[in-house]
């Protein structure tokens, strides 16, 4: 089977590793997000870094993004890296990160943490043209409904945003 090939080479160091640690029946119909996540995260929270698929019409799966950067807004999955990439195309934004905050209503909201580029003062007017930006390149419903102008992002050494120091600011659990 695809995923057990898949996670053979990519988590487990040999298929034997893999019968092992992880050897679930997976029906036809499987759903990888919702069928099939918390069974990995219980047998090998170790050595998996969970993430969010969803399948096209032709059987093939697209990444999401890691379960824990997936954010579940009113029913929607959304993945960070979509609402990024929008938020990036427009030229105030030099760098940012997308996480999620709570929201009584909605359950989380989508919150973007920008650093504008050189020349863009922040102000609620950009803060509207960023959220129409948004509405206008994805789906409306991923535009994010907080906004947070900082002077740069936290990064590891490698230059990876850390996203679970955001999340910490924000009052969350990392």
């Amino acid at each position: 089977m695809l995923l057990e090939k898949y996670l053979t080479k990519t988590v487990f160091e040999s298929y034997e590793d893999f019968e092992k640690n992880f050897k679930i029946n997976i029906p036809d119909d499987f759903n990888f997000a919702y069928d099939v996540a918390d069974e990995i995260a219980a047998k090998a929270p170790e050595k998996t870094t969970l993430v969010w698929c969803d399948e096209d019409g032709d059987g093939y799966f697209w990444f999401v993004g890691r379960a824990d950067d997936v954010i579940k807004s009113s029913g929607y999955r959304i993945g960070p890296f979509e609402v990024e990439s929008a938020l990036l195309e427009h030229h105030a934004v030099l760098e940012c990160a997308i996480t999620a905050v709570p929201d009584p209503d909605r359950g989380q909201a989508v919150k973007a943490t920008i650093v504008l580029a050189k020349n863009h003062e922040p102000s609620e007017d950009l803060k509207v043209a960023l959220q129409d930006h948004v509405k206008k390149v994805t789906a409306p419903y991923k535009y994010p409904r907080v906004i947070e102008f900082v002077p740069e992002l936290p990064k590891t050494i490698s230059g990876k945003i850390r996203r679970v120091d955001i999340r910490e600011h924000d009052g969350g659990t990392g």
